[in-house]
């Protein structure tokens, strides 16, 4: 079984890994990102009139906020996936999910961090293609569930890519067992000795579905990087 490979919008998912929102300038530096992007612009003035007419774009984001705006800019790109077209109304049923996880690592994070939104987004747009695939049975997403965050306890200071920490963590705990994971993260050890321990075809798979989700969101660091 492997992870759904997933197109994402690459000039919004930039966003959520770039922890803009922590930046005392985050409005002018996400207003001049924004600009040099048509397609993102184009959304916005479909989209946001309500929130002004002229569709200034710092005017906006002080009205709305970063995490309105980031979700709201993410239910268009779901509901885009979900109908096969923009429509005219969003369905926002789908905002829960996307916010469930981010709640739930919220005191293992910095409340400027929406990685665990961006694996939330892969996780839901992931599921609508899933959907559609005729060999669906092949590929699996990330379950995400409680036994894996809670995994996140034996963090020793807040976690910088939470999605890539949730990611290994549950394909460690699905090729080698959750109590020998939990064990090894209590004695402290390095994810490098729970990768020592796998031999070859469980490697293999460990790798693969890192690297698919790492494609995923454009993580350039799981192909370039020797260490993660």
């Amino acid at each position: 079984m492997e992870y759904v490979n997933v197109h994402l919008p690459d000039y919004f998912i930039t966003l959520l890994k770039s922890n803009m929102a922590a930046r005392t300038s985050f409005i002018s530096d996400i207003t001049n990102y924004i600009m040099h992007y048509p397609a993102f612009l184009g959304l916005i003035k479909k989209y946001f009139r309500e929130v002004d007419e002229q569709i200034r774009l710092d005017v906006i984001l002080k009205s709305m906020g970063w995490e309105n705006f980031r979700n709201k800019m993410a239910l268009i790109y779901i509901n885009y996936e979900k109908k096969g077209m923009y429509p005219n109304e969003l369905d926002s049923s789908y905002l829960n999910d996307l916010l469930f996880l981010e709640r739930q690592v919220s005191a293992f994070i910095t409340s400027d961090n929406s990685r665990a939104f961006l694996l939330s987004f892969y996780k839901t747009v992931g599921t609508i293609k899933l959907e559609c695939m005729a060999d669906q049975k092949k590929y699996v997403l990330p379950e995400l569930n409680q036994r894996t965050t809670a995994l996140l306890e034996y963090a020793n200071a807040k976690i910088i890519k939470v999605d890539l920490v949730l990611i290994i963590l549950e394909l460690l705990s699905h090729l080698l067992g959750y109590e020998t994971i939990k064990k090894m993260l209590s004695e402290k050890y390095p994810f490098s000795a729970a990768y020592a321990k796998m031999d070859d075809r469980i490697k293999e798979c460990f790798i693969k579905n890192l690297l698919i989700y790492g494609q995923s969101v454009n993580e350039v660091d799981l192909f370039v990087k020797d260490t993660i």
